[in-house]
């Protein structure tokens, strides 16, 4: 569930990406292929980053936020050794 951080009412246009970036709105127009263009700053939002989540302008033209999974190594190992467990298990015979 994403959380409202600071409401600036943001109307999009079309043709451009849109994205958060030190706190503040960018939006970038999508380029022709093989061309290149530059963010333009939208709007000083003003607001303080934490690493912990991936923000985002919601579809109210709002920054939001949500937290950001990571999937660490030892999660990740845990898992496929769990998984590696249960394939390696034989079906037990049941008597007919």
């Amino acid at each position: 569930m994403a959380q409202k951080v600071v409401k600036l009412g943001i109307e999009r246009e079309e043709g451009f990406m849109y994205f958060v970036r030190n706190g503040d709105v960018w939006r970038l127009a999508r380029a022709p292929e093989g061309g290149s263009v530059s963010p333009d700053k939208v709007a000083d939002g003003g607001a303080e980053m934490d690493g912990a989540y991936i923000y985002f302008l919601d579809k109210e033209g709002d920054i939001s936020r949500t937290k950001r999974v990571a999937e660490t190594k030892k999660a990740s190992k845990k898992a496929s050794k769990k998984a590696s467990k249960k394939a390696s298990k034989k079906p037990s015979k049941k008597p007919s």
